[in-house]
Order: C-alpha cells, then sequence, then structure tokens
C-alpha cells in the first residue's frame, strides 16, 4: 500500500512539474519538442534556460528540504526541528552574504557555496551545543529560535550593508527565490545534493533507535553520537549549498514530515524518501503559484511557503504541548 502511495506522490511531482512548464508570461506550445530543441530558437531558449532549469531547480531545493527537515526532527526527536531552528539556514545565509560584501564573492558560486555550507556546519553545531544546556524539549526550541532569530537578524543587517548593483537582487533572494536560476549553478550544486539524499536514506533507519531514547540506543549497540554528527553534517552540508544559490526558504522542512509521518508512519527511511518526494512537489507548486501571482511581478517564494507552513507549525506545537503536558 506504501508503494503505491509513494507511486502517487511520484505521478503527482511529474504533472505539477509538467504544468509548471506550460505555464509562463510566454504561451508556448509543444514543451517537450521545445525540451529538446526543435521550434522557434526563442521558445526553445525559454524552455531550455529559464523554464527548465527552474523546475528542476524546485525539484531539487523542495526534495533537500523535505529531507533535512526529517533528519533534524528524527535526531533531535523534535516534532519542531527543522532547519531554520538549527540556524542552519541563517548561518549559511549569513556566511553567503559576508562572502559578497568582504570578499566580492558572487551568490551561487563556488567559493559562496564553500561559504554557506561552513556557515551552516558553524551554526548547525552551536545550536546543538548551545541546546544542551535546555532540560527539556520546549527549552531547546526556545534556545533555537533565539539562534535563528540572531541569525536572521545579521543576514537582514548584511543585505543592508551591500553596497553593490545587485543589492535589491539580494534582498530578494535573502527570502527565497527561484528567479535567477541558472543552468550552471544547478550542474554545480545537483551531485552534491543527489549524495547527499544517498547518504540520508542510508542512516535513516538509525534514527528509529535513536527514537527510543538514548539510552536504549545504546544498549542496541548504536553510537548515537556519531550518527548525530552524521545527520548535522548532511544537514548542513545540503541545506548550505541551496540557501547559497536561492536564499531562506522558511516553514517547508517543517511542514513536510508532519504531512508524510501522518501518511507513511513514523519509520523514518520511508519517512525521509516520501518527504523528499512530497517536499519536491510543495516547492514546484509554491513557485508556479509565486510567479502566477502577477504577470509583473512575482512573490518571493518564502512568502508561499510561510503560508503553506505556518497553519503546520501551529497544529504540531499544539499536539506537541498537550503531548508534553
Amino acid at each position: 500500500m506504501k508503494r503505491i502511495q509513494s507511486l502517487v506522490l511520484i505521478l503527482l511531482l511529474f504533472g505539477i512539474s509538467w504544468l509548471s512548464l506550460n505555464t509562463g508570461f510566454t504561451k508556448l506550445d509543444n514543451i517537450f519538442g521545445l525540451l529538446l530543441g526543435q521550434g522557434n530558437q526563442s521558445d526553445v531558449y525559454i524552455a531550455q534556460e529559464i523554464r527548465a532549469p527552474r523546475v528542476l531547480a524546485a525539484i531539487l531545493v523542495g526534495a533537500t528540504l523535505g529531507i533535512a527537515g526529517s533528519l533534524s526532527q528524527g535526531v533531535l526527536r523534535n516534532p519542531l526541528a527543522e532547519p531554520v531552528l538549527l540556524g542552519t539556514t541563517g548561518g549559511a545565509a549569513l556566511a553567503s552574504l559576508l562572502g559578497v560584501l568582504f570578499f566580492n564573492v558572487t551568490l551561487g558560486s563556488l567559493s559562496a557555496i564553500a561559504l554557506s555550507i561552513l556557515g551552516a556546519l558553524l551554526a548547525t553545531f552551536f545550536t546543538f551545543q548551545v541546546g544542551k544546556f535546555a532540560k527539556n524539549g520546549l527549552a531547546f526550541v526556545v534556545m533555537g529560535i533565539a539562534v535563528s532569530a540572531t541569525l536572521t537578524a545579521f543576514v537582514g543587517i548584511t543585505a543592508v550593508l551591500i553596497n553593490k548593483p545587485e543589492a535589491r537582487g539580494v534582498t530578494f533572494w535573502a527570502l527565497g527565490t527561484l528567479s535567477m536560476t541558472v543552468k550552471s549553478q544547478l550542474q554545480l550544486i545537483a551531485p552534491i545534493l543527489l549524495i547527499s539524499w544517498f547518504l540520508a536514506v542510508r542512516i535513516a533507519s538509525n534514527l528509529d533507535y535513536l527514537a527510543l531514547g538514548d539510552t536504549r540506543a545504546r544498549h542496541l549497540g548504536k553510537n548515537v553520537n556519531r550518527i548525530r554528527f552524521y545527520v548535522f553534517i548532511i544537514i548542513a552540508i545540503s541545506v548550505g549549498c541551496i540557501t547559497s544559490v536561492f536564499g531562506q526558504i522558511s516553514f517547508l522542512a517543517l511542514a513536510t514530515p508532519h504531512i508524510v509521518r501522518s501518511i507513511f508512519g513514523p519509520k523514518h527511511k520511508s519517512l525521509v524518501v516520501n518527504s523528499g518526494i512530497l517536499g519536491a512537489i510543495i516547492l514546484v507548486l509554491a513557485d508556479l503559484l509565486a510567479r502566477s501571482f502577477s504577470n509583473q511581478n512575482e512573490l518571493p517564494l518564502g512568502l508561499m511557503t510561510s503560508l503553506i507552513g505556518a497553519p503546520v507549525l501551529i497544529v504540531a506545537t499544539r499536539k506537541w504541548l498537550r503531548a508534553n503536558a
């Protein structure tokens, strides 16, 4: 039954992606032929260089955030955990902008991606170390929010300080966008993301042991600290990659695992895989809605995902507080 449900999600992803390829200010006929280079050259350019990379970017980013969210919640045994709460997203964004401000780095370049990954790693491990002083899950959430808010504030300040022609684009980037996607960036990050997905699926079953508690997991022969270390590395590298190129996209990593868990159950291998598929579906749809909002302007993608994720956060928080009352 679960395999059929996964297959339905995959078919839904193909359907929404196809709809997104066929939606835009310029009407394109025979999109499949245009993707193969057949037809009017201007239409071929739009299909191959603008729409296809954007849809592919939405799939890569959405899947990565869905997987990162399921790993975050599993490794911390906290249903409110996600890369934003861990400070991963904020650390990656801040490091990228500091590179732009002080080292003349271009967002989405190899240098910016490297800085973003470094910032994500430092922020993630800092939040985890601070969180060790938390006496319960709620205290950890509050500490995580404080770290994330601080990093977000510095991101905003740094974005304002960037006095360059692309400064307006930086502000839009900070809210999350796929509008500046180019093929070369996808070629740069796709191999890293695919490897991170593979490693996430490989390590996912270990999170089932962590769900039993650290003591029982150790009695069953699991090295809890090593598992957490590897998971944090996977989260930081994958989220750092996408943040450097596409900015901060909030709430998707939080919402997706909750929806998947209600359908597929708590087993983490299934949760990680299907969170990746559903995350891709949600982001392709969110991007489609963001650029269909107006013929002249499009909404920042982060705003669309916040509208989707915020209600899930409210419901998840209420359930979690009741369970821990």
